[in-house]
């Protein structure tokens, strides 16, 4: 007798980072009600074009959208922060049943990971590896147990990249306060106006001694106040739009840090 497999869900298994689509549930949690299907100027707003149908699909896999992109109530009841963790822990359970009793097997391999993924969800090479650190991301955040040799990147390029990016980071910090921005951009006229509203207002302190692994500016508002930045990532869990969305908003800050430094030298 052959052996019988719960059905795939609907969807590609999702190879994003979990930090793409948590920003799914926060734009939709500061609306009253989620529409039944969710606009094309919703995913443009959020997302540049390699990213929205992989985010859409991992909603699908999650059940989170139907297989015709309408909401569903899973996606009603993991949007409020309240119970956002425990819905997904639920999900996950659900979801990755399948690999569930490896990915917290405490002596499994990445190796074994790896492969029980690939049998599992029918995924290949880099996609099957994106595909585990969604997971591992995902469960991390829901407080989800899993084995130890999960919680690396597998990409020695990688490692050695964000290990140099870190690294440059929290030299800048100690010198000039932030971390210069990279050549890519992410553009996002909400941020622009967020910052652009206090810009004219603020005076620039820098902590300059931040603790290993995390960058904080904090600035004083004139008007009264006192407003920090704190940035504390793994930079080789996000993706290139999130890494270059991080490094945009230290690199306003910095700018702006330089240009009142003119203004009163």
């Amino acid at each position: 007798m052959s052996k019988l497999h719960p059905p795939r869900p609907v969807g590609t298994i999702p190879n994003i980072s979990y930090v793409a689509l948590n920003r799914v549930f926060d734009a939709l949690e500061q609306n009253a009600d989620i529409p039944e299907l969710l606009s094309k100027e919703f995913w443009n707003e959020l997302f540049e074009p390699s990213l929205r149908s992989k985010v859409r699909s991992a909603c699908r896999f999650l059940s989170l959208l139907d297989a015709n992109n309408y909401t569903t109530q899973e996606l009603r009841r993991i949007v409020p922060i309240a119970t956002r963790k425990e819905v997904l822990r639920d999900l996950l359970e659900r979801k990755y049943a399948p690999i569930l009793s490896t990915a917290q097997r405490q002596n499994v391999t990445r190796k074994e990971v790896v492969a029980a993924f690939a049998s599992a969800f029918g995924s290949r090479g880099d996609t099957t590896e994106k595909a585990v650190m969604f997971f591992t991301g995902a469960a991390d955040y829901a407080g989800l147990p899993v084995a130890p040799s999960m919680k690396y990147n597998p990409n020695p390029f990688a490692r050695t990249r964000a290990r140099s990016e870190l690294a440059d980071a929290q030299e800048e910090v100690h010198t000039n306060g932030v971390h210069p921005a990279s050549n890519g951009s992410y553009n996002s006229s909400s941020t622009s106006q967020e910052l652009s509203a206090v810009q004219s207002s603020m005076v620039v302190q820098t902590d300059l001694h931040p603790p290993l692994g995390q960058m904080t500016r904090t600035v004083k508002l004139r008007g009264g106040g006192m407003l920090t930045l704190a940035i504390a990532v793994d930079l080789f869990e996000l993706d290139e739009e999130e890494r270059n969305f991080v490094l945009d908003l230290i690199d306003k800050i910095r700018k702006h840090s330089a240009k009142r430094e003119d203004q009163h030298g």
